[in-house]
């Protein structure tokens, strides 16, 4: 098998970063509409906050490889083998896609949304676990 990388898409860092930027142009207005000044102490926060997140979502992916599934984020990384995984499931509902994984002791590791987000990736990653001979389901509100 061929290693499979999955990264966090382009379109969403730029999206949260582009998230960012409207609100810079409240900053001028809170000493013309005459409101508190606490107010750009909060507006500064919410920026600051976006654009940490965004960043750190920029170095995680998900690895489907010969030896198992690892997914590494900033501060952490998930290593399954394959045959540690018991069971995974997919559920593609429209306000909440969410896809597990159920490991031989009976936990539940659930893959970050925005590495298996779609359903071209949904549908590779269920088909690597069928592959592998790893029961599983997808569930759908359609």
């Amino acid at each position: 098998m061929r290693t499979v990388i999955f990264r966090c898409s382009p379109w969403m860092f730029s999206l949260l970063i582009a998230g960012a930027i409207p609100p810079l142009a409240i900053l001028p207005l809170v000493s013309a509409l005459n409101w508190p000044p606490f107010t750009k102490l909060i507006v500064a926060g919410i920026e600051c906050a976006l654009v940490i997140y965004a960043v750190t979502l920029l170095p995680t992916k998900l690895i489907l490889s010969d030896e198992g599934l690892c997914e590494k984020q900033i501060f952490s990384e998930l290593r399954l083998r394959w045959s540690e995984i018991a069971e995974w499931r997919y559920d593609s509902h429209w306000w909440y896609p969410d896809f597990w994984i159920r490991d031989s002791a009976g936990r539940t590791y659930q893959l970050k949304r925005w590495l298996v987000f779609g359903k071209v990736r949904s549908r590779q990653v269920a088909e690597i676990m069928r592959d592998r001979g790893i029961v599983g389901r997808e569930v759908s509100d359609a």
